[in-house]
């Protein structure tokens, strides 16, 4: 399986900020665990010490412990990893939801994904590295339909279950469907949408990896749901313009 580092940048994406939720989750229960063991053994019924004056008995409430400050930065600490967590995960939504155009279109809608973003105020070299230089789209239409995948080229052409593209291109997906509700998820890109009969939703990708991914529907749509999938090919630009001028 290809490292979503180095697929697309959108695997890059959703792999930073999954790596910044790892980051924060692993640190935090390693504090509280940690804090719990702590007490634990600092304050386990020992003879030789006698009972705090306070102690919890039956019948009596606790006295009160701590103090205003602690749980004020306490406060502060949940609310910085929330102000991340949350900003990190709307920048990548909406970086999801429009194409670039190039390098430079990244710094408005992916600022902050990640631990490098949050560290340095910008986005990751490897993605930005990932982007068409040139910032050209080219626009796919798909139909899902009970159950596969059918996909129409600007010139005409059509497949069926079976897409390809070139390396290095922004291609965008116009999705719908023509019976039930699908979604086109693609499981190496970590991205999908829904196909909707009726609506178009769009869906972009790029990848400057030669090879072949998978797309499966991953919304129940009757009988044949498991067996929904198709095939997107990534090539190289001479060998698309050889299969997409070969024929209607």
């Amino acid at each position: 399986m290809a490292n979503p580092y180095e697929l697309s940048p959108i695997s890059q994406t959703w792999q930073s900020l999954f790596d910044l939720y790892l980051t924060i989750g692993t640190v935090t229960g390693a504090v509280v665990i940690g804090l719990m063991v702590y007490a634990l053994f600092k304050y386990r019924s020992r003879r030789e010490v006698p009972e705090p004056a306070d102690a919890i008995k039956p019948g009596r409430l606790p006295a009160e412990r701590g103090t205003i400050g602690a749980a004020l930065i306490l406060t502060v600490i949940v609310a910085g990893i929330l102000f991340v967590v949350s900003f990190g995960t709307m920048q990548a939504s909406e970086f999801f939801e429009k194409a670039p155009t190039g390098p430079g279109s990244t710094s408005g809608s992916v600022l902050f994904v990640g631990m490098w973003g949050v560290l340095c105020g910008q986005a990751p070299p490897q993605l930005v590295a990932a982007l068409p230089k040139d910032g050209s789209v080219m626009v796919v239409k798909v139909e899902g339909f009970q159950w596969g995948w059918k996909f129409i080229y600007p010139n005409g052409r059509e497949t069926v279950n079976e897409a390809v593209i070139p390396a290095g291109k922004i291609v965008v997906f116009e999705i719908t469907s023509s019976d039930v509700f699908h979604k086109f998820h693609m499981p190496q890109f970590k991205t999908g949408v829904d196909a909707i009969p009726g609506k178009v939703n769009n869906l972009w990708m790029t990848s400057q990896l030669l090879g072949e991914y998978l797309v499966q529907c991953y919304e129940l749509c009757g009988g044949g749901h498991a067996y929904m999938k198709a095939k997107i090919s990534v090539v190289s630009e001479q060998a698309f313009k050889s299969w997409y001028g070969s024929g209607v």
